[in-house]
């Protein structure tokens, strides 16, 4: 019941892109492996073995509510939208009345970034429908509350909801592949932060375009604060069933559980950490725009 993660590149740079994934397989891939593949739970080991897991599992929720909300604690208005909002005229003159292309016209590009504007902009959208980030992160509050109370009650259906959340989570990820390995292509050159204006918006209009569609996208930034919250309620959630195993309940487990729930948290840490690069490469795509809009404006008048 292995994760297949071809779409993460094996260097450096991508790795720093999924941290909680790459933690996640730091610690519980040597616990899995150790672990015997014909022996139920009842032995101290496996015992040890969920409460690691779980442990793990409960630990990367924890930080990833810890690193989204950084830089998002309660969003009202994201900083295009603020600057937008603010500054009405420069924003309505830059937007509707430039008629021709600033060919020499030096802006900002996020640095890395090798397509234009509108296109990468297009690739968030994307990985944010078939994230389905809040659905996602609800359905899977509601395995796992399902799990735990299965494993209280010693009901022994709780593998069978243990190996449906693995495979749920795993067809969300399946479909968000390709947006995310083109969002990596994105911003995967060593371009500067400045290039000349054409290569990022190859259409007069392209200005007015990426400004409407990136507000168009700030709702997604205010999701992060939900996500934050189902997350505080799964780390709860998992965290209960290690308090379960070390109060000596009867876990009505195998080893085979205790692989799918490691493998279980290993793609949802992929799946927090998709969105929340998405939700990075989207403000840093707002603020590129503000400076080029100011810029654009100073050219113009």
């Amino acid at each position: 019941m292995k994760l297949t993660s071809s779409f993460i590149p094996k260097n450096n740079s991508a790795y720093g892109l999924f941290p909680l994934y790459t933690e996640a397989c730091n610690k519980i891939d040597p616990i899995i492996a150790e672990m015997p593949s014909t022996e139920s739970l009842a032995g101290n080991f496996f015992g040890r073995a969920i409460v690691s897991v779980c442990d793990t599992f409960a630990g990367l929720l924890a930080t990833f509510v810890t690193n989204i909300t950084k830089f998002n604690k309660s969003i009202k208005r994201s900083e295009l939208n603020e600057f937008v909002q603010s500054n009405r005229m420069k924003t309505s003159v830059v937007c509707n009345n430039l008629k021709t292309i600033l060919d020499n016209l030096k802006v900002y590009a996020p640095a890395g970034m090798n397509t234009t504007y509108c296109e990468a902009i297009d690739t968030l959208a994307l990985i944010y429908i078939q994230l389905n980030a809040i659905e996602t992160a609800r359905t899977m509050q509601t395995s796992l509350q399902e799990i735990f109370s299965q494993i209280a009650n010693g009901d022994k259906s709780a593998s069978k909801h243990i190996a449906s959340a693995y495979n749920y989570i795993g067809t969300v990820i399946n479909g968000s592949k390709e947006a995310v390995m083109k969002c990596q292509k994105d911003f995967g050159s060593d371009r500067a932060d400045t290039v000349v204006w054409n290569k990022v918006y190859p259409a007069v209009t392209d200005i007015k375009r990426s400004v409407d569609k990136l507000l168009a996208l700030e709702s997604r930034l205010q999701d992060v604060r939900k996500l934050a919250d189902m997350a505080i309620e799964m780390e709860k959630i998992v965290r209960g069933i290690v308090d379960l195993v070390k109060d000596g309940k009867d876990i009505p487990l195998a080893s085979k559980d205790v692989n799918g729930i490691g493998e279980t948290a290993k793609r949802v840490a992929l799946i927090f950490d998709s969105y929340s690069m998405a939700a990075t490469r989207q403000m840093t795509l707002e603020h590129n725009t503000v400076l080029n809009i100011n810029a654009i404006y100073k050219v113009m008048t």
